[in-house]
């Protein structure tokens, strides 16, 4: 923990209920992280920069922790990863009424296809709550503004935090090829080939499939028109197209014997089945496979000499690294040229194959050496500009330098009247927690000793590394800030 920091949240909770005077105080920004695997190496380094460069301290939290961070830490700005769904237009209102801003971080910014675009831009939802958005891209912007929910100097264009991660000095940051295989357990020489999987859809047929309809439902995508208006056949369109892929790909692997394969299980897909394809393969005498889920993308792209995907972003993160990209296309695509879109136009600039006699046939032109047709260079280089801005490493500045000056709001401090008896109980033993960790100086969500929350983790349990894995924790956010400082410019 930063000094900056720790003098803030020594400030902001010591102060008694309804004692002194808030004004004038630097609050801290909350920042909300959705995704572990995707976000937080990310969010990191934004703290780092606001606390080192602007003095602002930043605390770090996932969604299930926002309303006990609020309460705990009144910060001036809560930053969300989109305004789509309820959730998130809740904790806007919430923070309205305490006086703090509400500034959309999103962790989305390009609409797969242009069918999307309403929701990537919350066009059906009210942004009334909303102070600021930090857009990835200008179609986004301009789609917004067009809208006319939100002013031209609310609606910023900053590129994405997390791909500076692919510039230097934070690319130093990313793994190495000895210490990923020493860990996974593959060859630590040869060439390698990365396959993104991306059907996470597919798990909705064998477990909450209400909820996804559910949740389509909420975010406005089912009024998007086919294939979004039926949520229940996008899923089992999903399950045939990952069957087809599973079928294919053993082939690939057992014509290239010499070359590593790494199967990279998108963070929302269920693995099972690509286990027992795997397990398939050993059987049949094909060794040159392994999986890795539980693994940032970028490590995995900084040891690649080609890389595989479905219409899915990893094939842009590794054009922003100059390694060649497959892109495996299915008849029963949603995601084609004509529907647009960042995915739809990232078409044009790849290399497609369908079938595993193309996919072999362009590997073994990459993999001796060949280069990316000049063509498809030179447009995979627009296309970054258009949808990911200034690809110079520089984003996670620019949002930072957009979210310092919302440090000196005054806060309120939050009313619970409004919450139910139950909650309110619930909410007071997270802040006693809270106030508790800070003191003794650990991280604010560690369970106290004698609790039963400290009894459930320390009680063994065969699912206790994959759901603490799935979570955000405090411990995870100091070791990536300590990563961070140790290469931030």
């Amino acid at each position: 923990m930063g000094a900056v920091q720790a003098r803030d949240e020594a400030v902001g909770e010591g102060a008694a209920p309804g004692r002194g005077s808030a004004r004038g105080r630097r609050r801290p920004i909350l920042l909300i992280a959705d995704h572990k695997w995707r976000d937080l190496p990310g969010l990191a380094l934004l703290k780092v920069l606001l606390e080192r460069d602007h003095g602002v301290s930043a605390v770090i939290a996932p969604y299930p922790q926002w309303e006990e961070v609020f309460f705990a830490f009144r910060p001036a700005a809560v930053c969300t990863s989109t305004m789509s769904g309820p959730r998130e237009q809740e904790i806007a209102r919430r923070a309205r009424e305490a006086g703090a801003a509400t500034v959309v971080l999103p962790t989305e910014g390009m609409p797969t296809v242009d069918a999307v675009m309403p929701i990537v831009a919350c066009e059906r939802v009210d942004l009334s709550n909303v102070d600021l958005w930090l857009c990835w891209n200008e179609p986004v912007r301009d789609r917004m503004l067009a809208r006319g929910q939100l002013a031209a100097e609310q609606l910023p264009v900053a590129g994405v935090g997390r791909f500076d991660f692919y510039h230097e000095p934070y690319r130093r940051l990313l793994r190495g090829r000895e210490e990923l295989a020493s860990q996974y357990g593959f060859p630590a020489s040869g060439k390698l080939v990365t396959w993104a999987t991306n059907y996470g859809h597919a798990k909705f047929s064998a477990q909450s499939l209400e909820f996804h309809v559910k949740d389509w439902t909420e975010r406005g995508l089912t009024e998007l028109g086919p294939p979004f208006d039926d949520p229940a056949g996008y899923v089992r369109q999903d399950v045939r197209d990952q069957q087809l892929t599973l079928e294919m790909m053993p082939e690939v692997f057992a014509r290239f014997p010499d070359v590593t394969f790494l199967v990279k299980t998108h963070p929302y897909e269920a693995v099972e089945v690509y286990e027992e394809m795997i397990g398939t393969c050993r059987k049949n005498g094909i060794e040159n496979v392994h999986h890795v889920h539980y693994e940032y993308i970028g490590n995995l792209l900084n040891v690649a000499d080609v890389h595989i995907h479905h219409c899915c972003t990893t094939g842009q993160e590794a054009w922003m690294m100059g390694i060649p990209t497959l892109n495996l296309r299915i008849p029963s695509d949603h995601v084609r040229p004509e529907r647009g879109g960042a995915c739809g136009e990232a078409i044009v600039h790849d290399d497609s194959f369908s079938d595993a006699n193309e996919a072999c046939k362009r590997l073994e032109h990459y993999l001796n050496g060949g280069a990316v047709p000049e063509a498809l260079s030179a447009g995979r280089a627009r296309h970054l500009e258009r949808w990911l801005h200034k690809m110079d490493g520089g984003a996670t500045r620019r949002i930072a330098e957009a979210l310092a000056p919302l440090a000196g709001r005054f806060v309120s401090r939050p009313d619970a009247g409004d919450l139910r008896r139950r909650q309110r109980r619930h909410l007071r033993r997270s802040l006693l927690r809270i106030r508790a960790n800070r003191l003794l100086g650990r991280p604010f969500d560690e369970p106290l000793p004698l609790t039963r929350e400290a009894a459930a983790r320390a009680r063994p349990s065969a699912d206790r590394p994959l759901i603490l894995d799935r979570t955000v924790t405090q411990s995870d956010v100091r070791r990536w800030v300590r990563e961070v400082e140790r290469v931030a410019r």
